[in-house]
């Protein structure tokens, strides 16, 4: 078993079906004596690109950055 376990939680809702089942994984992993990191996306600041929204008004799809190529 490995030594820490990440878990990346990105729902949205709070106490929702997804945060019951990762505490279930999480009370497994402690029995076993493994340590947990907990990322929940939804504390985390992630914006669109706003080079795109500024420069085009909307988002353009690419594979890369627009500022790149």
């Amino acid at each position: 078993m490995p030594d820490t376990v990440l878990i990346i939680n990105g729902a949205t809702r709070i106490n929702g079906n997804t945060d019951i089942i990762i505490e279930k994984i999480i009370e497994g992993a402690r029995s076993n004596k493994t340590d947990i990191r907990l990322i929940n996306l939804r504390e985390k600041k992630i914006a669109n690109c706003i080079v795109c929204l500024r420069n085009y008004g909307y988002r353009v799809h690419q594979e890369y950055c627009c500022t790149m190529g």
